[in-house]
Order: structure tokens, then sequence, then C-alpha cells
């Protein structure tokens, strides 16, 4: 099922049809987050996952989360590509934020490796580096805990996957999760890939 239609934001053309494309794509934001709200409840952790890299995935999850954050909602994104992140440069990231990675391997705690982001009501995980395979830090049970200690402070989660082409740990972060966003890339993305 269709949940939303993003236009691609690269435009070449005179200053008032930038202008009104612009309008174009933040109504598109706005509406995939509507079809989101209507989800009820019930859904309060997403996955977004791309089918192959460079789909716009973390762009999308991240100007989600701010028209989520606009209207009053507390949002957390998780970025829980360890291997190419992208949610940092959002992010007012501190030398020494402790990451993704560094709870998973339990250095820290859930609420040391939160980080407030560009807007009020919106908030991150970094991915942070490490040495282990994602996929068995995203599949030990902790990945788990940290949605279950999320949902107590914020109405939605929006984890950031490595698409799905790159790795398994985009199936080992989703399956955590109350649901599952593909970001499909128009002209890009082959049918057999969904």
């Amino acid at each position: 099922e269709t949940i939303g239609l993003i236009p691609s934001e690269t435009f070449e053309s005179d200053k008032d049809n930038q202008q009104f494309f612009a309008g174009y794509v933040a109504e598109a934001y706005s509406m995939l987050r509507t079809n989101i709200l209507l989800c009820g409840e019930r859904i309060t952790s997403v996955a977004m996952v791309g089918c192959t890299s460079g789909a716009g995935t973390t762009t999308i999850t991240w100007k989600l989360a701010h028209t989520l954050a606009e209207i009053g909602k507390n949002v957390l994104v998780i970025d829980a590509d360890m291997r190419k992140t992208g949610i940092s440069e959002y992010c007012r990231v501190q030398i020494g934020q402790k990451g993704l990675a560094d709870y998973l391997s339990g250095i820290c705690e859930v609420k040391d490796c939160i980080c407030p982001a560009s807007c009020e009501h919106l908030y991150a995980v970094i991915s942070a580096n490490t040495e282990e395979l994602p996929s068995n830090l995203l599949s030990n049970g902790k990945f788990r805990t940290l949605i279950d200690e999320a949902e107590k402070d914020f109405d939605y989660i929006l984890v950031d996957c490595p698409a799905m082409s790159d790795a398994s740990d985009a199936v080992a972060a989703a399956k955590e999760c109350d649901a599952c966003a593909v970001v499909i890339q128009a002209d890009r993305t082959k049918r057999y890939m969904v």
C-alpha cells in the first residue's frame, strides 16, 4: 500500500517555479505525515528502508520526523545504518556523543545516546562506529529494549535503516518496529527489488 509520494527535490527552473515546487514538496511530506498519523496509535515505531542505496531514505526519514515535530509530536530518529551514517549531519552532536552502536554494545544506557536535533520535539540517536557486525548488534535484543524505552517518552520513533540491497541490517531493525516503510526511487528501483 502506498502511503506517500515524495517528488525529487532537484528542480532546475526559474525562481517562481522553484518556490512553487518547494511548496509542492512540503505538501507531499505533510501528506506522508497525515497517512502515518492515520495508521492509529498502534503504529509508533516505523523502520524506513530503501530498496537501494541513494534512494533518499535518510532525507525522507528526517523530513518526515521534522513534519511530525512541527505539530507537537515528540519524535526520535534512530540512525540504524552503522555502515554509512547520515542522520548525524542533521543533529547538534557534541564531541564524544554516544550512539546506537555504543548502546547495543553495552557501553552506555539509552538516555546517554539520545541527543537533541534541529527543532523542538525532535531528537536523534546517531549510529556511532563499530567493529562488530551491525546485524549482530541489531539482533542481540537490546534494539527491542531501546524501542520499548523510547515508546515511553516519544510519540513516534523513525528508524533510518540501510538499504535492503546493501546488508541484512535493515531486516534485523525492521522486525523490531511496528511498521516498515519502503522507499522506492522512481526510474531507479527495479520491480524485482521491491
